[in-house]
């Protein structure tokens, strides 16, 4: 089926992985692995073109357990937009400059999924109040009730996924208390790090 396909028409990344995680989702179990790989330069020539329009997408429909990879292709890629993109479900985001780097982070990211050390993560962070945040890489603020609804139902299912295939009883849920930026990380397995990153505005008069 790959060898009869042509290439033709623009790209619309946006549209690609939203067919791609409802193609997953119709499948997806515990004993399967729920994984997206996207090979592409990076740029949307139809659809959707805004970047944080994107990430937005994918992170509404990537949060129950499926996992999205990333290989940029040519010097005109956008590494950094690519990158940004795979973070939000804490997949791997590869530069591809000889054929072998693809096949070898294939291989370590299907390998990933018997190496699982921690699922349904949550953060909670606080900062003064006096502490303006500029920016919040690779996360975009839910302030839309409907939105923040379903993260809470999404917290809810994965904890009981967790409990069901794992056998591991999820601790206190986080993200749905009042203080401080909740943030859901995807699920990590051993030997990864997952950074949060702040762009802060500190008052010069204050110490910290």
């Amino acid at each position: 089926m790959i060898q009869n396909l042509t290439a033709s028409g623009g790209t619309d990344i946006s549209l690609t992985l939203s067919f791609g995680i409802n193609e997953i989702s119709r499948y997806k179990t515990h004993q399967t692995i729920n994984q997206i790989f996207l090979f592409s330069d990076g740029n949307p020539t139809s659809g959707e073109d805004n970047w944080i329009q994107i990430r937005q997408n994918v992170a509404e429909k990537t949060r129950d357990n499926i996992r999205l990879s990333t290989f940029a292709f040519g010097a005109d890629a956008s590494k950094v937009e690519l990158n940004r993109l795979a973070g939000i479900t804490g997949g791997q985001h590869t530069f591809i400059r000889e054929p072998k780097e693809m096949r070898i982070s294939l291989q370590r990211s299907l390998d990933r999924r018997s190496h699982l050390a921690a699922m349904n993560v949550q953060m909670q962070i606080e900062i003064d109040p006096d502490i303006s945040i500029l920016h919040l890489y690779g996360h975009d603020i839910i302030t839309d009730p409907v939105s923040r609804v379903a993260v809470e139902r999404d917290v809810e299912r994965t904890g009981k996924e967790a409990e069901k295939g794992f056998g591991v009883k999820p601790a206190a849920d986080i993200v749905t208390q009042g203080n401080g930026i909740r943030i859901f990380v995807p699920n990590l397995a051993i030997g990864e790090t997952y950074w949060v990153v702040f762009e802060l505005t500190v008052p010069k008069q204050r110490e910290y």
